[in-house]
Formats: C-alpha cells, sequence, structure tokens
C-alpha cells in the first residue's frame, strides 16, 4: 500500500507544531526544528512518497510556509523575511523578491549590522 500523499494541511501542522507560542499574531513565529546552522534558517523533514517508498525531504521552514499560506513561489524569486529574522515563519513576515534584489538587500542588511555592533 503506497504512502498517503502529503497535504498542505500536514505542512500546516508540522510548520504549526514547529513554532514557540507567539507573544501575538504580528509577532515572529519562531521556529524550533532543526537549525541549518551555517545560514541560520530552520528545516523541517517532509515525508515524501516518491516511487513509492516512504521517504523524507529536507525544506526550509520559511518556504514551506510561504507556500501553504500564499502559494508557490515564483520561479526566478526567494522567499524574503521582512522582519529579517531567519527563524521566523509568520507568512505575514514573508514575500516573495526577485533573486538578485534579495540577495542585494539581504547583503545590504548584513553590512549595515556589521557597522552597528563595530
Amino acid at each position: 500500500m503506497p504512502a498517503p500523499r502529503i497535504t498542505d494541511w500536514d505542512v500546516h501542522a508540522v510548520l504549526m507544531a514547529s513554532i514557540l507560542e507567539p507573544e501575538n499574531e504580528q509577532a515572529c513565529w519562531l521556529c524550533q526544528f532543526s537549525l541549518n546552522k551555517p545560514d541560520g534558517y530552520c528545516t523541517v523533514s517532509i515525508p515524501t512518497n516518491f516511487r513509492r517508498k516512504p521517504s523524507e525531504t529536507k525544506r526550509y521552514a520559511h518556504v514551506l510556509s510561504f507556500e501553504v499560506f500564499k502559494g508557490l513561489v515564483p520561479e526566478g524569486h526567494e522567499v524574503d523575511h521582512l522582519c529579517s529574522q531567519h527563524r521566523c515563519i509568520n507568512h505575514d513576515h514573508l514575500d516573495a523578491k526577485p533573486i538578485p534584489d534579495n540577495r542585494r538587500d539581504g547583503a545590504a542588511k548584513t553590512n549595515r549590522r556589521r557597522r552597528e555592533t563595530a
């Protein structure tokens, strides 16, 4: 018997189980699952049904949140954290930006933080 197909609601349940209780709806929803150390983003393992063999795939939690609440990320775009908190999965804090714009903005934020702490 093949493994059941994962649905958006299943992913939604995984995401909601992964966060600390936010202070309010406008606050960041901080993911508590596996933290990808090099970049600081949270990853989650999602069951898949690949060639009838159950397995798992790791996905960035913020991208999954965007897809569940807002739809697929357009081609040539990345999900941007408007709040600058890499662990945040609050869909209201996420937006799809063209890749060059997102990379440029991310570098500018990093440089600004370095100047502020120097």
